[in-house]
Order: C-alpha cells, then sequence, then structure tokens
C-alpha cells in the first residue's frame, strides 16, 4: 500500500492543477494522484523465445497463415485486490475494453485454462447483478459472462460496488492475451463507469486522467489522477479526440527519413497491440519507399536487418519519432538479414491501430476533463 504524507499530497494536488489548463468544464477533487507498477509481461505462448526481440522463430512458424489480430508478444499487467478477504489478480490495463472482466471457474475455453479465476461466492461482498455481459475485442474476440459488483482496489484507490464481468466464455483470440482478466479505461461513459471514473466521481481522485508509462524494457507505471513528472521530459502535446466512443485520434501525416507519405488515417490508441496497424494501403505505400522491405506474411513485412528506418507520425501539427529500436523486432530466422517489422497491415480501410511499439516511446496522458477528451503524449525521460 502507498503510503503519502498529506502535505505532498496538498503539493502533488497544486503540482496537477497547474499543469492543466483551467476550464469550467474541469472539476478537481481532494486526494491522489495515485502512481502503481505495471508487471512488463512477455507471453511465451504468443513468443517462444520470450526475450527481447529475436521473435524470429515464431515468425518462421507461421509464415503460412497469419494469426488473429489481437495476437501480441507483451503486456502490462497491474495488481488489483478484489473481494472480502481480498485476493490479488493480474489485469492487462486495457484502453479498448467498456467493462473490466475476470475469468469464470465455470469457463471451460481454451483461452480460459491455466488462468487465475473469481469466484464470486467466496467473497461475503460480492452481489450478483443478474445481467449477461459481452465483450468484443479485436478480429474474433469475443467473450460472454455475468455482471457482477465487489470491492475492486490498487493501492491507494478503492471501490465499493465496483461492477465488473465475470466471463463464463472466452474465443480463440483471448488466449494470446496475458493476464487474469483486464482493467477496462474506456474513453466514454459506460453504463456501469469505470474504476477510474468511479475513483474521480467519488473524491478520490483530483482530475479524470490516467498516465501510462510503458518502457520497452523494464516495468512500467500507471498514475490516476494526474501525471508522475519524473517519467518524462518537457511539455505534453495533446491531440483531441475524433470520435469520442474511442481512444481515437487523427494521423495527419506518416513519414519515412523526412519525407511525407501523404498518409491520413484515424488512429485508435490501444494498450493490447503489441504493433502499429495501418490498413493495407496505408501499408503498401510505406514500404514502397523502404529499399528491400518484403511481404512476409498477408500482415507482416521484413525490412533489411542493417537498415535505419526513420518513422515519423504527424497528429495535431506535431512529429512524433518512431526510432529503429521500436520498428526491428529480429531476424526472421537466426542469421537472416531479413527482420520483422512493427509496422504491418491489419486495420481496418482508413484506419491504424497505435500499439506497444508507438507508446514505448513516450509518456501517455488519457485526460477526460476536457471535451472532447484527448490524449497527451511526452518524450520520456
Amino acid at each position: 500500500m502507498l503510503s503519502v504524507s498529506l502535505t505532498l499530497l496538498a503539493t502533488l494536488a497544486l503540482t496537477l492543477i497547474d499543469a492543466f489548463p483551467r476550464s469550467s468544464k474541469v472539476v478537481y477533487r481532494s486526494g491522489g494522484p495515485y502512481s502503481v507498477p505495471l508487471k512488463h509481461n512477455m507471453d511465451c505462448r504468443a513468443n517462444t523465445k520470450a526475450l527481447g526481440n529475436q521473435i524470429g522463430t515464431r515468425f518462421a512458424r507461421r509464415a503460412a497463415a497469419d494469426g488473429p489480430l489481437m495476437e501480441v508478444d507483451h503486456l502490462f499487467t497491474v495488481s488489483v485486490a478484489i473481494g472480502t478477504p481480498a485476493h490479488e489478480y493480474d489485469l492487462v490495463i486495457d484502453t479498448t475494453s467498456a467493462e473490466t472482466w475476470f475469468i469464470s471457474p465455470t469457463c471451460t475455453s481454451t483461452a480460459c485454462v491455466g488462468r487465475k479465476v473469481l469466484e464470486p461466492s467466496h467473497s461475503s461482498s460480492s452481489e450478483n447483478q443478474y445481467e449477461d455481459f459481452t465483450v468484443h475485442h479485436g478480429e474474433g474476440a469475443v467473450g460472454h459472462g455475468n455482471l457482477f459488483t465487489d470491492i475492486v482496489a490498487i493501492p491507494g484507490v478503492s471501490i465499493e460496488n465496483q461492477v465488473f464481468g465475470i466471463a463464463t466464455s472466452l474465443t480463440e483470440p483471448f488466449y494470446n492475451l496475458k493476464g487474469d482478466g483486464v482493467l477496462a479505461f474506456p474513453s466514454f461513459d459506460t453504463r456501469s463507469p469505470s474504476f477510474a471514473d468511479n475513483a474521480f466521481e467519488g473524491g478520490r481522485l483530483p482530475l479524470n486522467v490516467f498516465s501510462l508509462y510503458l518502457p520497452r524494457r523494464g516495468d512500467g507505471e500507471l498514475t490516476l489522477g494526474g501525471v508522475n513528472r519524473s517519467r518524462f521530459a518537457g511539455d505534453l502535446s495533446y491531440v483531441s479526440l475524433s470520435y469520442p466512443l474511442a481512444w481515437q485520434i487523427t494521423i495527419e501525416d506518416i513519414g519515412h527519413r523526412g519525407r511525407s507519405l501523404g498518409i491520413t488515417l484515424e488512429a485508435t490508441v490501444e494498450t493490447t497491440a503489441s504493433s502499429i496497424l495501418l490498413d493495407t494501403r496505408a501499408t503498401k505505400a510505406l514500404y514502397r519507399n523502404i529499399r528491400g522491405a518484403k511481404r512476409y506474411t498477408a500482415r507482416r513485412w521484413t525490412i533489411p536487418c542493417g537498415s535505419n528506418p526513420y518513422f515519423s507520425i504527424t497528429m495535431n501539427g506535431i512529429r512524433f519519432k518512431i526510432p529503429k529500436a521500436s520498428i526491428n523486432l529480429g531476424p526472421v530466422l537466426e542469421g537472416s538479414r531479413d527482420c520483422v517489422s512493427a509496422i504491418t497491415s491489419g486495420a481496418e480501410e482508413g484506419h491504424a491501430i497505435l500499439g506497444l511499439a508507438f507508446l514505448q516511446n513516450f509518456y501517455t496522458v488519457f485526460d477526460k476533463t476536457t471535451y472532447p477528451h484527448r490524449i497527451g503524449f511526452a518524450t520520456l525521460a
């Protein structure tokens, strides 16, 4: 449990108020912000080597047919306590789901095997809402179950009667989603308020903001109610949402080695995606400009291992650079001169997904204090 002095809390609250533009729509509350660690998980089921960027063996084995869009190599999870008495679960930080959910002991789907399950009868504070829920995630990922309420807590914040789902079935694409379920951070007001929204509305957080530090290596950090300034350098650059029902922003251009490619897309920021996904048209346009680039599978491309790709994404007039280390995932086979690229096709036409290959380079702030909501990016410290 985090222990923070009242003096420190007051100082942090004043710092946060100065950090965000004052607006009649912003409501400031006492308490927080709270920073909690995120565990960086390498998913061995999706990545047979499970270490570093050397993932070529898996791609070679699957060259004939791509896996589902939701296939992941690494994810960030937060430790969540639930129930009376409390039991801990590792939940995936998820910016796309509308509901937080766990796995039922009655789930016999392949995707449920080997995971920690939540038995609501083991908690004296759990209540069945006798209402069904369905979760959709990625391509073909569907889950079904029932809604419950209980005490849900992370260090610093505890919510009574938090609504969540307990999945009784999950389709196969969820197999690659490492964790005991997901902690949802939707951009919109759902029928059952999210954990973060409840924390803010209950006066436990000063701002309806959450921030993520998701580094390429090592563990990350979730901050509820504001930002952790020690994690980034300079100012935050904000981009307003282009669609209120998702953390979606507009890509005004994609560049390679300083050259504009004239690509405009609507991009969803997804913490459960490892790659940067573009639509087919944009992907082809991008790789036409990279000498030696080859199509490897229906969605994956390779680039020469010795090349020095220099990509950028422009949003709200600001160019965000993506370094080679985030693009080059390693050789397709040991000793190969062709390396797998983290920029893939697979997004719907006119759309893109900015996954961890993008987010690992920036401190990211999801701000619900303004209308429309916005996302802020800053260079890591």
